[in-house]
């Protein structure tokens, strides 16, 4: 299953040394995600910071892709 909506949140939770964390959007739904989905390549992102993404299911769960700052 795949959204091709674009959603918007910010990154509250992120562990760079494993390059996990988790995005809240609007409603308060939080979307975990891999640094390897941020789109500017950097694998690295600040907690607080704004954030568009898709979500996609990947192996068991929805999460966050395509992740870009806003």
């Amino acid at each position: 299953m795949t959204s091709s909506e674009i959603r918007q949140g910010t990154v509250t939770q992120f562990d760079r040394r494993i390059g996990l964390g988790e995005i809240t959007d609007g409603e308060g739904r939080v979307w975990p995600f891999h640094s390897a989905v941020l789109t500017d390549g950097t694998r690295n992102v600040e907690v607080g910071t704004a954030v568009q993404f898709t979500t996609k299911f990947h192996v068991v769960r929805e999460e966050a892709f395509e992740v870009s700052s806003l």
